[in-house]
C-alpha cells in the first residue's frame, strides 16, 4: 500500500471513530433520563453522583469530538478519546466483576440482571474494537506523516506563512455556544419525542385491553387467572423463553401464557415494550393483581388469605369506566404514593401513570390523582410477590369492585 493510501485509510478510520463518539454524545444528551437510569444500575456509582455524571460524560464526549472535527489539537483529541474509552472499559469490567444475581430469584430482577451483564459485555467488546481502531489508525497516520516529513517541509516553505489556527480558547468558546444552543433546543425536542412515545404507549395499552376482553369472551367472561395459588412458583414455557413467577407476579409474565393465542406466539411482542424504557423480557405493562383475587381480599377488614385467591369475571366489575385493568411499569418513587414533591427540594415528581380502564378507554394520572390503594399491596404471608406496598390500578381498594379514579 502506498504512503498516500495509508494516510487516507488512517484519516477515514479516525473520522469514523470520532463519528461514533459524536453520535454517542448526541444520543445521550437527547435521552438524558434513559442514560441516567442506566447509570443508576451500576453498583460502583453512588446515587448522588449519577445526575452529575449523566451530564458530564456526554458533554466531555462532545468536546473531544468537537476538537477533532474542528481540525485543531487532534493529537490531544485522540489521546482524550482513548482515555475515555479505557476509563469506561475499566469501569464496565469492575461492574461485571462486582455484579451478583438477585437473591430473591424474582423473574423481573433476574431478567434485568442478565440484560445488564449482556449489555456490559457487549460494551467492553465494542470499546476494545474502538481502542484498537483509534490507536492503529493514529500510529499508521503518524508513520506516514513522519516518512513524508522532508517533502512536507519543502512544500510548507514554498507556500509561505501557514494559515492562522484556532486557539484552544476560541474552540472552547465555540463549543460553549453550541452547548447553550443545544440546551435550548434539546428540551423542546425531548418534549415532542416524549409526546409521541406517550401516544405509542397508550396505543399498546388499548391493544392489551382488547386482548384481555377477547380472552374473557373465549373463557366464559372470566379474566386471565393463570398462576397456581397452591404452588411456590408457576412456570410458563414458550418456544421463545421460560418464566417462573410467584402467584402475584403474574403482572410480570402474563405475556408468556397469552402469547400463543393472542400475540402470534411472541411473548416479546412489540406491544409489551414501553417506548421510553428498557425491555428485559418481563412485560412493561402490568396486568392488575386485583383481577386474580376476590374483591374481599382487597379490603383490610375482609382479607382472609389464599382462600380468596381466585379468578374474577366481567360481571364483578362495578365501575368499568373508573377501574384500571393494565398500567405501565411502576417507578420506585410510587412506594410513597400520595406524597407530594416539595417545591425547591430538587426532587423530580414521578411521571404520570398511563393505564387503560376495563371499558377500553386509556388515560394518564399522577400518583396523587388516584384513589387510595391497599397499603400492603398483595401482602407477604405467605410470600407471593416482590411487592410489599400498594400501587394504583394494581391493588385497588375493594379490588375489581372498586375505583381507581374519582
Amino acid at each position: 500500500m502506498s504512503r498516500l493510501s495509508r494516510q487516507h485509510v488512517a484519516r477515514w478510520a479516525l473520522h469514523a471513530g470520532f463519528c461514533v463518539l459524536l453520535v454517542a454524545a448526541v444520543a445521550k444528551l437527547a435521552s438524558l433520563d434513559a442514560f441516567a437510569r442506566s447509570l443508576y444500575s451500576w453498583d460502583l456509582l453512588p446515587p448522588w453522583s449519577v445526575p452529575t455524571l449523566s451530564l458530564v460524560i456526554p458533554v466531555a464526549e462532545g468536546i473531544v469530538a468537537g476538537l477533532w472535527f474542528l481540525g485543531e489539537h487532534r493529537r490531544l483529541a485522540t489521546q482524550a478519546y482513548v482515555a475515555l474509552l479505557a476509563a469506561f472499559t475499566i469501569a464496565l469490567g469492575a461492574h461485571l466483576a462486582l455484579a451478583r444475581p438477585p437473591s430473591c430469584h424474582c423473574f423481573g430482577l433476574m431478567l434485568r440482571f442478565e440484560a445488564s451483564v449482556a449489555d456490559a459485555t457487549w460494551a467492553i467488546v465494542r470499546n476494545g474494537v474502538l481502542i484498537a481502531l483509534i490507536c492503529g489508525a493514529s500510529l499508521l497516520q503518524r508513520g506516514s506523516t513522519s516518512s513524508a516529513g522532508p517533502t512536507r517541509a519543502k512544500l510548507s516553505a514554498r507556500r509561505g506563512t501557514p494559515r492562522r489556527a484556532f486557539t484552544i480558547i476560541e474552540i472552547l468558546i465555540g463549543i460553549a455556544l453550541i452547548a447553550v444552543l443545544l440546551s435550548i433546543v434539546i428540551p423542546s425536542m425531548r418534549g415532542v419525542r416524549r409526546g409521541a412515545q406517550s401516544a405509542v404507549s397508550l396505543t399498546h395499552l388499548r391493544q392489551h385491553a382488547t386482548t384481555l376482553h377477547l380472552y374473557s369472551g373465549d373463557n366464559a367472561e372470566s379474566f386471565p387467572f393463570l398462576t397456581d395459588p397452591y404452588a411456590s412458583f408457576t412456570t410458563f414455557r414458550t418456544p421463545s423463553g421460560t418464566a417462573s413467577v410467584q402467584f402475584f407476579e403474574l403482572h410480570l409474565a402474563w405475556n408468556f401464557p397469552l402469547s400463543a393465542e393472542y400475540y402470534g406466539g411472541d411473548p416479546f411482542h412489540e406491544s409489551f415494550r414501553m417506548p421510553y424504557a428498557e425491555f428485559y423480557g418481563a412485560s412493561a405493562y402490568y396486568y392488575a393483581d386485583c383481577f386474580i383475587a376476590r374483591p374481599e381480599y382487597w379490603n383490610p377488614s375482609t382479607r382472609v388469605g389464599p382462600a380468596q385467591w381466585s379468578g374474577t369475571r366481567q360481571s364483578d366489575v362495578l365501575f368499568p369506566s373508573l377501574k384500571g385493568m393494565v398500567r405501565e411499569r411502576h417507578s420506585w418513587i410510587e412506594r410513597d404514593t400520595g406524597r407530594s414533591v416539595q417545591p425547591g427540594s430538587g426532587e423530580r415528581p414521578p411521571e404520570p401513570v398511563r393505564f387503560v380502564r376495563v371499558d377500553g378507554a386509556s388515560g394518564a394520572a399522577s400518583t396523587t390523582g388516584f384513589l387510595p390503594v391497599i397499603p400492603s399491596g398483595p401482602g407477604q404471608s405467605p410470600p407471593v410477590s416482590y411487592l410489599s406496598y400498594g400501587l394504583p390500578i394494581m391493588h385497588t381498594l375493594n379490588g375489581v369492585r372498586g375505583r381507581d379514579v374519582p
